[in-house]
């Protein structure tokens, strides 16, 4: 339950919703793009603990007042909104491998005697089986492998099945993102809020004039948690559309493979030059 920025209450646990301001001097990410920001964090796939970290003290704002977030104990939680990314596009590969299955089938069920399209067709069926466990894996579930952790490996191991792109949600469980906040994105804050005086440089000259303000300053062992919404969360790219998907079961069946005689010119070829390469 979401509570007014000004009903909270002095030493009690709650959760606001409003609009991140400066409280100070920004943060940069380089002199030539000039972002601004006051937080930013840079993590790899799943991983919920950050490999960098920068963060300044900033104000949640919403209708009725602002509470200063302090970001020494600050836990920007993304994990969730990963996890629906990975899902997201793991769910887009199965489905643009499952419309390349059909194709061959179709072709298979036509008489189709070409050995190469047996066995796109195994391979492909291995490409699915992959990204079923990459799906269950961001899951935090197991499709297969026994436990995350063999699983994991056993992904890892058999990445080199996927070509032409199949693989987006794999790709994703590997990359480094950025996080960042910055002035004007929502977020919602989890913590407790306690009242107490605002950081010298705040607007006020000394400690005996300093005036209080409630704040989220957190602990070790309980964190402010922030959670982006809106554009300050990660969000999964939309779903391949109906027509998309046609278009690229049209492309997929244009394509022919190969056939033995083509192959056999090719090593010919390759065996030439090798040929000539030595007798030089």
């Amino acid at each position: 339950m979401v509570t007014a920025i000004g009903s909270l209450v002095d030493g009690r646990p709650a959760s606001v919703r409003g609009t991140v301001r400066a409280a100070g001097p920004l943060l940069t990410t380089d002199a030539d793009s000039g972002v601004e920001y006051v937080y930013r964090d840079q993590r790899r796939g799943l991983e919920g603990e950050p490999t960098e970290r920068e963060a300044v003290p900033f104000w949640v704002e919403d209708a009725s007042a602002k509470v200063l977030v302090h970001p020494e104990h600050l836990v920007v939680d993304t994990r969730a909104e990963r996890r629906e990314l990975v899902i997201e596009a793991a769910n887009a590969d199965i489905q643009a491998v499952s419309a390349r299955i059909k194709v061959l089938k179709d072709q298979l069920r036509a008489g189709s005697a070409d050995p190469l399209v047996h066995e796109e067709r195994r391979r492909l069926a291995k490409v699915a089986t992959l990204l079923c466990a990459v799906k269950a894996h961001a899951r935090g579930k197991v499709h297969l492998s026994g436990t995350l952790a063999s699983q994991a490996e056993w992904i890892q191991k058999n990445q080199g099945l996927l070509v032409d792109g199949e693989g987006r949600a794999l790709e994703l469980l590997a990359e480094r993102f950025e996080v960042v906040l910055a002035p004007g994105m929502e977020v919602e804050v989890h913590a407790t809020f306690r009242v107490g005086p605002m950081p010298a440089g705040m607007g006020h000259s000394g400690y005996r004039d300093r005036p209080t303000c409630m704040m989220a300053s957190g602990a070790a062992d309980d964190p402010v948690r922030v959670v982006g919404i809106g554009a300050a969360a990660p969000r999964p790219p939309d779903p391949p559309k109906d027509e998309e998907v046609e278009a690229a079961v049209e492309s997929f069946r244009q394509r022919r493979p190969l056939t033995r005689d083509q192959w056999a010119g090719i090593a010919v070829l390759i065996a030439t030059a090798i040929a000539w390469f030595l007798m030089d």
